[in-house]
């Protein structure tokens, strides 16, 4: 009795319209709304950045430091690839060959703008804002502050090393770990290896933190890309590649480094104590101090193995950065190179070491690596490496101070894992 309605074909287009119409308008305001909140969160990342570049340059070229770091270095070996010449092979090369995309690329950029160190520091800047943006979206305001402040006091050994890559390459690889993108991690953490080195001694802290059938993949994954990034120039010229890694392997026990303080020490009680340029930079010399460099490395291997072994028995395999730093504190204490770049590093993983931790004494952190910074700001500013041997031995009385400090860091990082997993495991029984 009843027919069925049936809506006409131009009723039904007319409906589907309508709808197309409202899903495009909803779908525009919505990229409207992302990009503005992008904008808007982003915004005090960007104006900390501009501060940071503003502040930087105000310190680094009204003071009496060189204002181009290690800029020079990496200017003349950009030159060279430009010109169609192989690192290792044509010409040697200190550095491990994650750092020649940066230095090659800094050059073109530099032709134009008349200055290759400007250019560099511009790419810096690149990489530093998207941590400082990282974090800004996901802890705030204070945080970008802390990381901005610690920036600053590094100056130029922010802007003008290579270091600063190898930082924020670690900082995405353990945050990746953190999101559960082992694969990511893998890929950035073997270029935060392949540009500097000592990043690798985290890999413990990592497979401490990976997933029991993660782990073959991870390092699947990570011996791939340093494959990719090692064996061609490798293959190319062996002899190259092993005098890089023989030139570092020689080098004496360094002014900077922690170590040193013992001859420090030994000069408050009348030794004689000397320095003398080495492997491009300063090396200090006195009685035993090539043994002291030989025992420091020791060392430096069985405080990994016994830091490693402390994580393990205290179940603390989800601290993941907290891991890593109190592996890279230990590296700069004892091996028998030390900079001032090294520092970058526990610098960039505070944000992530804080909010693993959950304690209001973890904003402490903070404090410590500023007053270490700043120790390290007036022994740079105020001496040279020459000048730290001096009859008041007021440059090697701070850079005791400073391996104290550090080695401070290093105690409370290790207590406060070991009291915050006897709180999860208090918190887990109940």
């Amino acid at each position: 009795m009843f027919e069925k309605k049936t809506s006409t074909p131009k009723v039904t287009r007319t409906v589907y319209l309508m709808r197309s119409k409202k899903l495009v308008m909803w779908t525009a305001k919505q990229a409207e709304f992302n990009l503005k909140n992008t904008l808007t969160s982003g915004g005090p990342a960007i104006a900390w950045l501009v501060l940071l570049l503003l502040l930087s340059s105000l310190i680094l070229f009204s003071s009496t430091l060189h204002p181009i770091g290690d800029t020079p270095i990496y200017e003349s070996y950009a030159v060279k690839m430009w010109q169609g010449l192989i690192p290792y092979r044509d010409f040697h090369i200190e550095y491990p060959p994650g750092v020649l995309p940066i230095i090659f690329l800094a050059q073109p950029v530099g032709l134009l703008i008349g200055s290759y160190a400007l250019s560099y520091a511009l790419i810096v800047g690149v990489f530093i804002y998207l941590v400082l943006f990282d974090v800004y979206k996901r802890w705030g305001k204070r945080q970008v502050l802390w990381l901005s402040c610690l920036l600053l006091i590094f100056g130029r050994f922010v802007f003008f090393q290579l270091d600063i890559f190898s930082a924020v390459a670690l900082y995405f690889a353990i945050k990746s770990v953190n999101d559960h993108r082992y694969g990511h991690s893998a890929v950035l953490f073997a270029i935060a290896t392949l540009i500097k080195g000592y990043p690798l001694v985290c890999l413990p802290a990592i497979i401490l933190s990976l997933p029991k059938n993660k782990i073959r993949k991870y390092f699947r994954t990570l011996a791939l890309v340093l494959a990719v990034g090692v064996l061609p120039f490798f293959v190319i010229s062996p002899g190259g590649f092993w005098y890089s890694i023989n030139y570092h392997a020689g080098r004496p026990l360094g002014i900077e480094s922690g170590p040193a303080i013992i001859g420090f020490i030994e000069r408050l009680f009348g030794q004689t104590i000397m320095s003398a340029n080495s492997h491009g930079s300063v090396a200090l010399i006195f009685p035993y101090s090539r043994l002291v460099g030989t025992m420091s490395s020791v060392a430096l291997v069985l405080s990994i193995a016994l830091i490693a072994i402390f994580l393990f028995t205290q179940k603390a395999q989800k601290q993941l950065a907290t891991n890593c730093l109190a592996f890279l504190m230990a590296y700069i204490v004892l091996f028998k190179v030390g900079s001032v770049q090294f520092l970058l590093l526990p610098v960039m993983l505070a944000p992530l070491v804080i909010n693993e931790i959950k304690q209001k004494s973890a904003n402490s952190i903070w404090l410590r690596l500023l007053l270490i910074g700043i120790v390290e700001f007036v022994i740079v500013a105020k001496y040279s490496a020459w000048q730290t041997i001096n009859p008041q031995m007021t440059g090697g009385l701070l850079m005791i101070l400073r391996t104290l400090l550090e080695i401070e860091l290093l105690i409370w990082i290790l207590r406060i894992t070991k009291s915050t997993t006897l709180k999860k495991s208090r918190l887990s029984t109940y």
